[in-house]
């Protein structure tokens, strides 16, 4: 009987040491494959290692000092390495948890140096990239990613938002609701300047149709003003705004009928998902590789912001009375 007793005893222990072991197993496979992506020396790499070591703290049920030391390594070569600002957060808080953990009977003192040393990197790097950047190293960015973030820090330049709702109609039938403007960079970032086209929607609900043409712009997109919004958003996968994309017609602001070769392309598009009420939002441009920065500090732009629960008959009409209007036509009758 007492046999059968310390037997009953032993068996879950053995099962909890088996369990115990089979964790830190699965750990390790992951560490050596974190360890060789991060020596691929690439972003995707770097990527790849960092999700390789979650998997290894998933396994384990908890972190330790290898995982945080290649973690740290990973972090600061997609910083310093890729430019890529948002990990600046990232690299530091896992340096911080690092040197809090450091413990010598269980971590080498060279490879504790070694990543002791890394920090004095990323501070001579922040210095190097100056303190416009400074906010990325106090909140994390990395679920947004760096253009959002320099949005974010640079939303108070912002122009004041154009506001819009879904009671407002573009007008009588013989105006045609063209708004003209100049984009003013906000910032700089991998040689292109950045623009924003700040709006807020009224108190109802609805779909974007809008449509825009720019000289000098190059890519374009939408987010949430509010970061908090756009952190939400990105969790829930609502970032998706923009479907039925066109771009066959151009547009003369002036309605003369002369065919020209320099009629900007008009590029229009309806959201993909319903705006919220009384939300700010900003459509974002940046500048075109094919001009200089100098060029590119302010560009011109025509556009026209509707809020509407049927976006595509608004462009349908839209494009109808500017046709008809004889200011937009299509790239064939253009003679393109």
């Amino acid at each position: 009987m007492k046999k059968l007793l310390s037997l009953l005893l032993w068996l879950p222990v053995a099962a909890a040491t088996g369990y115990g072991q089979e964790r830190d197993l699965i750990a390790q496979v992951h560490y050596t494959e974190a360890e060789t992506y991060y020596n691929s020396n690439s972003a995707s790499g770097f990527y790849s290692c960092i999700e390789k070591l979650d998997k290894a703290e998933k396994a384990l049920g908890a972190t330790n000092l290898k995982i945080l030391a290649l973690k740290t390594e990973a972090y600061a070569k997609l910083a310093m390495k890729e430019d890529i600002y948002s990990c600046l957060y990232l690299a530091d808080s896992c340096l911080k948890a690092f040197i809090g953990r450091y413990d010598p009977t269980q971590f080498s003192a060279a490879r504790y140096e070694q990543i002791k040393n890394l920090g004095q990197e990323l501070a001579t790097y922040k210095e190097l990239i100056g303190p416009q950047y400074a906010q990325f190293y106090t909140r994390n960015y990395t679920r947004v990613g760096d253009t959002y973030g320099l949005f974010d820090i640079n939303k108070h330049k912002m122009k004041p938002p154009l506001l819009l709702s879904p009671a407002m109609r573009p007008g009588r039938e013989d105006d045609f609701p063209i708004i003209a403007d100049t984009l003013r960079s906000l910032f700089e970032y991998n040689h292109k300047n950045y623009f924003a086209l700040p709006f807020k929607t009224g108190p109802e609900q609805g779909y974007l149709c809008w449509w825009f043409t720019a000289d000098k712009t190059g890519a374009w997109y939408m987010a949430y003003k509010d970061i908090n919004r756009q952190l939400k958003a990105e969790a829930e996968r609502q970032t998706s705004f923009f479907t039925s994309f066109y771009n066959n017609y151009v547009i003369n602001p002036t309605g003369k009928m002369k065919r020209s070769a320099v009629w900007p392309t008009l590029f229009v598009q309806r959201s993909a998902i319903k705006l919220e009420p009384n939300t700010e939002y900003f459509i974002w441009f940046s500048s075109s590789k094919e001009y200089t920065l100098q060029e590119t500090a302010s560009v011109p732009v025509y556009y026209f912001l509707q809020v509407t629960d049927d976006p595509d008959k608004a462009r349908e009409n839209l494009l109808e009375r500017g046709i008809k209007k004889k200011i937009i036509r299509t790239t064939s009758s253009n003679g393109y």
